[in-house]
């Protein structure tokens, strides 16, 4: 699960670099939604948070 959510870090961080060097191309609809899925998996659930305290 650790390397998921490394994968995810990494791909949010090439989006935000693509989003400086061509904001066109990081406006696509593919980038927006790759960037909302990654956001999401990157995220801490509030239930497995609640779990472990």
């Amino acid at each position: 699960m650790m390397g998921r959510h490394l994968l995810m870090q990494s791909l949010l961080g090439h989006l935000a670099l693509l989003a400086e060097k061509h904001p066109k191309k990081a406006n696509t609809a593919v980038a927006r939604k790759m960037k909302l899925e990654a956001n999401q998996l990157v995220r801490p659930k509030r239930e497995s948070l609640r779990r472990a305290a």
